[in-house]
C-alpha cells in the first residue's frame, strides 16, 4: 500500500509514510486509517514522509476535501519529508498547509 499511517501516542505524533505512485484513493484511505485508530488524538502533531514517492496523481478536489475535513485541531506542528521534483513538492505543500 502506498500510504501507511502510524500513531505514536508517546511522542503525540501521527506519521504517514507514502511510497510509489500516490493517488486520491491512497490519501483518502490514509485519512480513514487515522480516524479508525482508537489511539488517534486530533491535537497530535503531524509528519508526512513522501521521500519514497515517485509520482502523484492527486486531484485538486481530493486535496480540497481533505483540507476542509481535517480532523486535526489546535496549533499542531507539521513536518514534511520529500525527495521529489519542485512541481510535486508544490502539490504536496498545498495539502499540508
Amino acid at each position: 500500500m502506498p500510504a501507511h499511517v502510524t500513531i505514536d501516542r508517546e511522542r503525540k505524533l501521527v506519521i504517514t509514510v507514502c511510497s510509489g505512485t500516490v493517488t486520491d484513493e491512497e490519501f483518502l484511505e490514509a485519512r480513514k486509517q487515522v480516524l479508525a485508530d482508537p489511539t488517534f488524538d486530533p491535537c497530535f502533531d503531524r509528519l508526512w514522509d513522501f521521500s519514497a514517492v515517485i509520482s502523484e496523481q492527486v486531484s485538486e478536489e481530493a486535496i480540497t476535501r481533505l483540507i476542509q475535513t481535517s480532523p486535526f485541531v489546535g496549533d499542531i506542528s507539521r513536518a514534511v519529508v520529500v525527495s521529489m521534483s519542485p512541481k510535486a513538492l508544490a502539490r504536496i505543500m498545498e495539502f499540508v498547509s
